[in-house]
């Protein structure tokens, strides 16, 4: 099926005693089974099918063999660009507004991952810096805040390979206090 491949096929028995004329026997190393027709499949198979033995005077223990036949999906890598930086905080903004991720994971589920479905979250340090900005590494370990790519999709068999987090500047605008009217205050009170 599209999509998917076969691994290695395991076949039972690996060794067949056969006995017949030696002129005949001498060659014969290895044998085919017949075709397994795999079109179409996502799931394993494992079937039975005839040993081909094509010279009438050898025979076999068995004529028969066991093929197990893995179906895993076919791997790839997709980038997204264009996926939107959100922040935690209101407090906060940043010059970059996008960035780059490659993500691998089987080829169906890469087909319809959309950039929407992929979002990166940045939590900055709740206090300010001294100097009012401060810039995020591209790396967990580094303090002040941190980054969360978080796919927003249903499969786990999807991950990111590579970003493109750059160094990133956030900016601090601090909230602002309206003052009390005090005057309209003791208007009210009277």
């Amino acid at each position: 099926a599209f999509g998917y491949e076969m691994a290695k096929p395991i076949v039972t028995p690996k060794t067949l005693e056969i006995s017949g004329p030696q002129s005949l026997v001498q060659n014969m190393v290895e044998f085919d089974t017949d075709i397994v027709d795999i079109e179409g499949a996502e799931l394993d198979l494992d079937v039975v099918v005839d040993i081909v033995i094509e010279q009438s005077t050898v025979t076999a223990e068995t004529r028969k063999a066991r093929v197990q036949i893995p179906i895993r999906p076919v791997i790839d890598r997709q980038a997204l660009s264009d996926i939107p930086i959100q922040l935690s905080s209101s407090y906060w903004s940043t010059v970059e507004t996008t960035v780059t991720v490659e993500l691998e994971g089987p080829v169906l589920e890469l087909a319809i991952l959309k950039t929407q479905a992929v979002s990166v979250l940045i939590t900055p340090p709740e206090t300010p810096p001294d100097n009012g900005f401060t810039i995020l590494q591209y790396r967990d370990d580094v303090i002040p805040g941190s980054y969360t790519l978080t796919p927003d999709f249903s499969t786990k068999d999807v991950s990111v390979v590579r970003d493109s987090l750059p160094n990133i500047q956030l900016q601090w605008t601090p909230p602002t206090v309206t003052p009390l009217d005090t005057d309209a205050e003791e208007d009210r009170a009277e």
